[in-house]
């Protein structure tokens, strides 16, 4: 096992979780906003079932999710760190709306909705990295690591299901932080997220073995009928 390697994973989850914080809570100018607190805790469970579900079975997926930037194109390098920072850019949105609100808690149905939304995203996202080995940050071929298809577990219904964890996900933060601003940076990183996934759809269809294959058996990209 790469120590070093989970060592710099576990550094940037904590830097990344207290960035979050940071943002949502500075922006909202309100440490006591409660719907910014549940957010961090849903954030904060993806960092953890990681840790529980993940590191014991593909340790090397996580040091490899660590090093920013290996063998990634300019252009990927920069939607990658866009999608990765989309959810502080999101908390940022709903944050900055909340400081014209005198509620420190906003309860409707949408929170609800929005914390069982959360919770079911990152599970799903987790399920495809538990499933694929292979589930980098970047759009890359891992030839060191024997990169293969793969075509199971929820891969056998959509061909990016950690695009569809992530949208899902976004759209998800706009109902807990009960935000039309943050739902509009949602949709707006969601076309990012498409724009991606074709992009990344066909690289892999040239340049990885069997994954055109792959297409023919699993007909769609990110939502079964319909693309």
């Amino acid at each position: 096992m790469d120590k070093i390697g989970i060592m710099r994973w576990f550094l940037r989850q904590f830097v990344y979780l207290g960035l979050f914080s940071l943002v949502a809570f500075l922006s909202a100018r309100n440490w006591g906003w409660v719907n910014g607190w549940i957010m961090v805790a849903l954030v904060a469970y993806g960092f953890l079932m990681s840790v529980i579900l993940i590191l014991p079975k593909h340790a090397s997926l996580l040091v490899e999710r660590s090093q920013v930037g290996k063998g990634a194109e300019k252009r990927d390098m920069l939607l990658a760190i866009a999608m990765a920072y989309s959810t502080i850019f999101i908390a940022l949105a709903g944050g900055l709306q909340q400081r014209g609100v005198s509620n420190a808690f906003l309860w409707d149905w949408s929170l609800v909705l929005g914390v069982l939304l959360c919770l079911g995203s990152s599970s799903f996202t987790l399920w495809a990295m538990v499933t694929n080995a292979f589930f980098s940050g970047v759009v890359r071929i891992q030839e060191e690591r024997g990169h293969q298809v793969v075509d199971n577990g929820p891969y056998a219904y959509v061909r990016h299901p950690g695009y569809v964890g992530a949208i899902l996900f976004n759209f998800s933060m706009s109902l807990v932080l009960v935000s039309w601003w943050a739902l509009i940076v949602a949709v707006l990183f969601s076309g990012l997220a498409i724009w991606r996934t074709t992009w990344e759809d066909q690289t892999l269809k040239e340049k990885l073995p069997g994954y055109r294959d792959y297409t023919e058996r699993v007909k769609y990209r990110l939502l079964p009928g319909i693309w």
